[in-house]
């Protein structure tokens, strides 16, 4: 890679002193894929993708032609209540899989290194529309008001298509596997809970706004489920997928699940465990090809061995005890692999030194009041009767720490 990208600048310099040519797509393929891989091990040191230095995106094979049943109520692609609004493509054109594919990888490498400072202590405020992260909620719609719908999952009706069929299209799957994925697991890893819930609390941003709390866990919820829906599209159309990125972005994405299986909603606990088993086979799978993928499957099974609940009493404790420097090692691990055990030994982060008490809710719920009963003199008791259980859910620290109104809405 440093070869490559040694030669790749002496052709810049080069090109100062003779007439500019065209770019062959061979030239835009070999610069992509230095920028992909600088993307994966070094995020922090890469320019954007859209950086106007930048050659143009390689070529990218045509989309497959639309399938008859992704109309059809019983296909796997087929939502009925989905806005045929939401995706407007008027004048943009479309740059093609490869490019999209390409902006994803960029914006995952940004969410990395933005991690990375994040563990590091620097962070701001996330929920300033000036802050890093909402930047990078920005490059998400910016990215999606520039794909083509051509290359979405209702019209691309992955799911629905023959083995055969999937297998003759290989050019232009893995790419679109690696845009879907990537999106997700971009999402996903922007709102991790243990970011938002730990990391976070530990820096600038101390206490976050409810609202906003509620929000990045309704999204890491959304997002992880939909990396988990998309591995078990790949596993039904029997695709075989060696991309050493998604690996990684699936790791990232493991570290969800894992904190929700301790959620107190048995619904949300009990999909956890089983899309952590999901991942955690999916990996297995791709640790026999890239040796530092797995590295980060020990990591996540050395994490699920190591984590155990709070005793609260007997009762279900939504409350983990675990070792933040393995989750970093998911989320963004150092490069090469063994520096990170380097940075476990001198940090002090070899034993279980953190808590995280794990809640979907950071909002009171909205929920349907029991029926009434006709009020008569003989039983205005009924106001006693019944146990409110509106306030069981746990509120952000501080919630009532000001005026009885104050903040209340």
């Amino acid at each position: 890679m440093g070869a490559a990208s040694r030669l790749e600048s002496l052709r810049l310099s080069q090109s100062r002193h003779v007439p500019s040519t065209p770019n062959s797509d061979a030239i835009s393929r070999c610069h992509w894929s230095i920028f992909a891989l600088e993307k994966m091990f070094t995020p922090s040191l890469v320019l954007p993708a859209r950086n106007p230095g930048r050659p143009k995106f390689p070529s990218s094979p045509d989309a497959p032609a639309p399938v008859a049943s992704f109309t059809v109520v019983n296909s796997h692609s087929h939502c009925p209540d989905l806005s045929s609004n939401v995706q407007q493509d008027g004048n943009s054109p479309d740059l093609g899989i490869n490019a999209n594919s390409l902006q994803l990888i960029s914006i995952w490498g940004d969410i990395v290194a933005y991690l990375q400072d994040v563990r590091y202590g620097l962070s701001d405020m996330p929920w300033l529309n000036t802050s890093r992260h909402a930047k990078l909620e920005v490059s998400f719609y910016e990215f999606e008001v520039r794909v083509s719908s051509l290359h979405m999952l209702r019209h691309a009706s992955f799911p629905d298509r023959l083995i055969d069929e999937i297998d003759d299209k290989r050019e232009y799957w893995m790419p679109w596997l690696t845009m879907e994925i990537l999106y997700h697991a971009s999402k996903a890893a922007l709102n991790n809970p243990f970011v938002q819930l730990f990391a976070l609390r530990g820096s600038n941003a101390k206490t976050q706004p409810g609202s906003y709390l509620q929000k990045a866990i309704d999204q890491a919820l959304f997002n992880y489920e939909w990396v988990a829906r998309i591995i078990q599209m790949i596993q039904g159309a029997s695709f075989e997928l060696y991309d050493p990125l998604i690996g990684s972005a699936v790791a990232a994405t493991a570290t969800i699940p894992w904190i929700f299986q301790f959620a107190r909603d048995e619904t949300v606990a009990v999909k956890a465990g089983q899309n952590l088993e999901l991942f955690e086979t999916f990996l297995d799978g791709l640790s026999l090809r890239w040796p530092h993928l797995g590295i980060k499957l020990k990591t996540l099974r050395e994490l699920r061995s190591r984590s155990r609940r709070e005793d609260e009493g007997g009762a279900k404790s939504t409350t983990i005890r675990f070792q933040p420097d393995l989750v970093w090692r998911l989320l963004c691990a150092s490069f090469p692999p063994e520096m990170a055990a380097a940075e476990s030994s001198t940090t002090g982060h070899g034993h279980l030194n953190a808590t995280l008490h794990v809640t979907t809710q950071y909002m009171h719920p909205l929920m349907d009041p029991p029926p009434r009963r006709p009020m008569g003199d003989s039983n205005m008791e009924i106001f006693f009767d019944g146990s409110f259980d509106g306030f069981d859910t746990q509120f952000p620290e501080g919630f009532f720490s000001q005026t009885l109104l104050g903040g209340v809405f």
